[in-house]
């Protein structure tokens, strides 16, 4: 079978994800096929399939004559016998490559729903089929779904121990497109390296109280007045805390920060620097900067980097004017 040739069967490509998926797929050139509960009308190299996964109901003729499987459909149930459904049709169809995107924490947070999603990586990888899987955060769309429902609650719940640090749904569609063409790469590593420059909103507790530069302000005025709500506050506050993120982290990392920002003051920026859980970590400091950091300087220092850790020739100086980096 020709994979170039072939077409990709896209499951939930009328989803978030799906939607951005597609038109990539589209933009490299290939054939798409999309797995629907319902028919829509072909358009512009994209066919649409009406099939039930959950049932098996048209699986056989949808992945009939498809290179490579791209499994994006999922609920809040079943989707590990959906996705058994799915293996069986694509081992009888002789697909080549079945790529899944799962969740992070599937493997490690006790929660129905992750243990679905794991189940489901497993029916992947014992498939016999050359499979990719990756795990990406939640969406921007679903953070702030669950905040508007919130909000129509008399209530508002403060689930414990629940942190979300959600992803743009287009930077993981990005990602699963460049893994669909390539090679199937088992379990892909979820970030290869990160470059927190001077990382903003670290250790509140600290922050409020020795620096005027808001937000940190706004929480000392607040407390100015609610003077018994202190830990309620700063129990609120870690759940966006980035000294939390960091000790969940473990990619290698390269931070900075500079010695006289108020915005993000350096003993927070060394708080997260120093919970974060990676053992290959390094922080650059600026002694007599500001919030603006080591700014191009950094872009350089930032691009050389990553040159070494993706194994790619260092890119000029000039090419900085083209880095985004990841300052506050």
């Amino acid at each position: 079978m020709d994979m170039t040739a072939a077409p990709i069967l896209v499951t939930g490509g009328t989803g978030t994800l799906g939607r951005h998926v597609v038109p990539l797929l589209r933009e490299a050139g290939r054939e798409v096929r999309v797995l629907s509960r319902h028919a829509h009308e072909p358009a512009d190299g994209v066919t649409y399939v009406a099939c039930d996964l959950r049932t098996g109901e048209g699986l056989d003729a949808a992945v009939a004559g498809v290179g490579t499987v791209l499994h994006l459909a999922g609920g809040p149930k079943g989707d590990d016998e959906a996705t058994r459904n799915l293996v069986r049709a694509a081992q009888d169809a002789g697909v080549r490559h079945l790529v899944y995107i799962s969740v992070i924490g599937a493997d490690r947070v006790p929660l129905a729903w992750l243990r679905s999603k794991l189940a489901a990586e497993r029916a992947i990888t014992e498939s016999g089929i050359p499979w990719t899987t990756l795990r990406a955060a939640q969406f921007h769309d679903l953070a702030l779904l669950m905040a508007q429902k919130m909000a129509k609650l008399p209530v508002i719940p403060a689930p414990g121990g629940l942190r979300m640090q959600p992803v743009d749904a287009r930077e993981v569609a990005a990602r699963l497109v460049e893994l669909t063409l390539g090679e199937p790469a088992g379990l892909v590593p979820d970030l290869v390296a990160v470059a927190p420059d001077v990382p903003f909103l670290c250790d509140f507790p600290r922050a409020a109280v020795i620096t005027d530069r808001n937000p940190y302000r706004e929480i000392g005025r607040y407390l100015s007045v609610h003077r018994d709500r202190r830990a309620r506050v700063f129990e609120t506050l870690s759940y966006f805390d980035g000294v939390h993120f960091a000790a969940r982290a473990t990619a290698p990392a390269l931070f900075s920060t500079a010695l006289e920002d108020e915005t993000c003051p350096p003993s927070t920026v060394f708080a997260a620097y120093n919970a974060y859980a990676g053992s290959s970590r390094q922080i650059e400091v600026y002694d007599f900067n500001a919030h603006d950091g080591g700014g191009p300087f950094q872009q350089v220092s930032q691009l050389r980097w990553f040159a070494e850790r993706l194994g790619a020739a260092p890119a000029g100086d000039g090419a900085a004017n083209g880095l985004a980096t990841g300052q506050a």
